[in-house]
């Protein structure tokens, strides 16, 4: 399956005081944001970056030792952080949520498609924005910042 046909986007959480969040190629990026810090995130980091999702207030459950030392497959830990972030998204779009759970699918399978697909998280909270920052700092990410744009993409 081809995870870029049709420059599909999902949003996944839209909270007009804290942050937006959409899985989507940089063909649907949201310019019209732009007087907010955006992040662009390849999906990848995203699903391997316990520090993204507590910035985001999202469940690190996932980054937790195991509960009674039971050790978790990687494979079915992923798949669980999948279904978890797309229950976020609202049901008005199921075809962009099915794309969505399909490029979260392969992204531990096909690097180049998962560097195709990306995060974007766009700050309505300013207070995100160290946070984010350092997130990236944390995990030892590139950033690559526009400050004409007021975007900050990870490498």
């Amino acid at each position: 399956m081809n995870l870029v046909q049709n420059d599909k986007m999902c949003p996944i959480i839209w909270d007009r005081n804290e942050y937006g969040m959409c899985i989507l190629t940089m063909e649907n990026a949201h310019v019209q944001y732009n007087r907010n810090p955006m992040f662009y995130v390849p999906l990848r980091t995203f699903m391997q970056c316990g520090a993204f999702w507590s910035a985001l207030n999202l469940c690190t459950v996932f980054w937790e030792p195991p509960l009674y030392g039971i050790p978790r497959a990687h494979v079915e830990n992923e798949r669980i952080k999948g279904a978890y972030l797309i229950a976020f998204a609202s049901d008005l779009a199921p075809v962009c949520k099915e794309w969505a759970r399909s490029c979260i699918e392969q992204c531990n399978q096909n690097q180049k498609a998962s560097d195709e697909v990306f995060v974007e998280i766009v700050l309505f909270n300013e207070a995100l924005k160290a946070q984010m920052m350092d997130a990236i700092s944390r995990h030892n990410l590139q950033v690559s910042i526009c400050e004409a744009t007021n975007t900050h993409t990870v490498i």
